[in-house]
């Protein structure tokens, strides 16, 4: 029997097992998502979170500032904001222990793996199989 196939493949482009981070290979990663039309709603609350993060420099402010960028970051710019917010999360201290939150943080791409659909078989999840009756095989009929 052959080695399994992977659902998912990923790489590590910065943490502790990476001597050097790889930011530079996030482009190579990524594709590129076609660009839509924001509704003023989404601008107006893209505006107000850059605003918020530009006043306040707490982490779960910093964290949504950077989901909601890289939202809309073409893979070049995704590249320097992964970079700056890695930094930024080992620049955050507790407060009261002055220790560093996440001391082993790191970076991964995750990507679905190119498996062909034909000759797959998945594992099952949840209860087992059940027989389901029809409405023939349950004697009612459409009539």
């Amino acid at each position: 029997m052959g080695r399994r196939a992977d659902l998912v493949r990923s790489w590590t482009l910065a943490g502790p097992r990476r001597r050097n981070p790889r930011f530079d290979m996030l482009p190579s990663y990524i594709d590129e998502i076609e660009r839509h039309e924001l509704s003023s709603e989404a601008r107006s609350a893209m505006q107000a979170m850059r605003e918020a993060a530009a006043e306040r420099n707490d982490l779960l402010t910093q964290l949504r500032h950077c989901q909601i960028e890289l939202t809309q970051a073409d893979p070049e710019s995704a590249t320097q904001l992964t970079e700056q917010h890695f930094a930024l999360l080992g620049r955050y201290r507790e407060a009261k222990s002055g220790e560093v939150p996440f001391p082993n943080r790191s970076v991964h791409v995750v990507a679905p793996s190119q498996i062909p659909a034909q000759g797959r078989r998945l594992g099952s999840t949840g209860s087992p199989r059940r027989r389901w009756s029809s409405p023939a095989n349950a004697g009612l009929t459409g009539r």
